[in-house]
């Protein structure tokens, strides 16, 4: 009954109400209703089942709006959204916390001094690049090259990290 009036129902109730989803929760809504009619009492002319089930769901459909209006007007989620949180939440300033440290910890460990120290520089005190260039005594072009190549670096022993890609594994679960 269900694999073959779903479809046909489902449109029926989307059209009445106008909402997909909602007339989703009312297809099985129907369906519970006219199963739970079934059981108690046998259908007289079986023949018209796709009627019996029609009617019922536009009673469905009927008394969904008539809730509809009672409940009181909706919240504005856009609205809500729009509101800045100014503090992190418990578990991204956790979790930004545990990543900042793992990556201090590979760039520590990184060999080449010069990587450790405009990687740190440029990405987490956030220094401007004329300023790293003239203490380096580097100019433009050759600091986007080593730049590069420490990034390349730094990704390798990310890779090679298992403090890290656990985290992060385990943070996407």
């Amino acid at each position: 009954m269900v694999g073959r009036y779903s479809r046909g129902l489902g449109y029926l109730l989307a059209h009445q109400i106008g909402d997909h989803e909602r007339a989703r929760d009312l297809l099985q809504e129907t369906f519970y209703i006219a199963i739970e009619k079934l059981r108690k009492t046998e259908l007289k002319k079986p023949e018209r089942l796709a009627g019996y089930l029609r009617g019922i769901a536009l009673r469905v459909a009927l008394n969904a709006g008539r809730r509809r209006k009672r409940e009181p007007a909706g919240l504005d989620i856009s609205a809500i959204a729009a509101i800045p949180h100014n503090e992190p939440r418990q578990f991204q300033h956790v979790a930004s916390k545990e990543t900042l440290s793992a990556v201090r910890k590979i760039l520590q460990s990184m060999p080449v001094k010069r990587d450790r120290e405009l990687l740190t520089r440029f990405y987490i005190y956030d220094q401007d690049k004329q300023e790293i260039c003239r203490e380096l005594g580097l100019n433009s072009l050759h600091f986007n090259r080593v730049l590069f190549r420490a990034k390349n670096r730094f990704r390798k022993l990310l890779e090679k990290s298992t403090e890290v890609s656990d985290f992060m594994s385990s943070n996407n679960d």
